[in-house]
């Protein structure tokens, strides 16, 4: 199996690593959240003190409102992915919690 993904991402250009983790990351139809408006966007920046005019920021409004693989928003922006997951999954656990606020539950999973 691995001589086969090496091939496939040999074939593209692509690192070993970039190539599976854009696999890993590539939206499943069946599990895809929906993207945020721009205006949701800005506001949970504003709520995670995040910044938008920078890499990470960009990168960031890509995967969330475009729908971007943290990958390759990443490579975009010329960061490291690492940061970049940490951020999606720090916007994730932002959302779910002022979802549950606005339910008028604190009770998030």
């Amino acid at each position: 199996k691995k001589g086969a993904w090496v091939a496939a991402s040999r074939a593209q250009g692509r690192k070993l690593t970039d190539w599976l983790i854009e696999r890993i990351d590539a939206p499943d139809a069946s599990t895809k959240n929906q993207p945020l408006t721009d205006d949701q966007f800005y506001a949970l920046a504003a709520l995670m003190r995040i910044s938008t005019d920078t890499p990470r920021g960009r990168a960031l409004r890509a995967v969330l409102c475009d729908g971007v693989p943290v990958a390759s928003a990443a490579r975009a922006e010329g960061i490291t992915h690492q940061p970049l997951y940490r951020a999606v999954e720090s916007a994730k656990k932002t959302l779910a919690l002022a979802e549950a606020c606005v339910r008028g539950s604190t009770r998030v999973m």
